[in-house]
């Protein structure tokens, strides 16, 4: 009498293991100085568009008295 193999579930979802890294976040470019920073601050300015700045350049956006985000 032969046996047959058990067969695995189909439902089952696979996900592939991790390798212990940590995820890394991508940085962004400040709006002013251009340098690439792992977090901003968002300001919106009087033409109604978004600027991003790094701690670097936020004095700078407060003293233009932008609002926050």
């Amino acid at each position: 009498m032969k046996f047959q193999k058990p067969r695995k579930p189909t439902n089952v979802l696979k996900f592939p293991k991790r390798s212990g890294k940590s995820r890394q976040i991508p940085k962004q470019a400040c709006s002013y100085c251009k340098k690439k920073a792992p977090a901003l601050s968002f300001y919106s300015d009087q033409g109604n568009k978004v600027i991003g700045v790094c701690r670097e350049c936020k004095p700078q956006a407060e003293r233009l008295g932008l609002l926050r985000l």
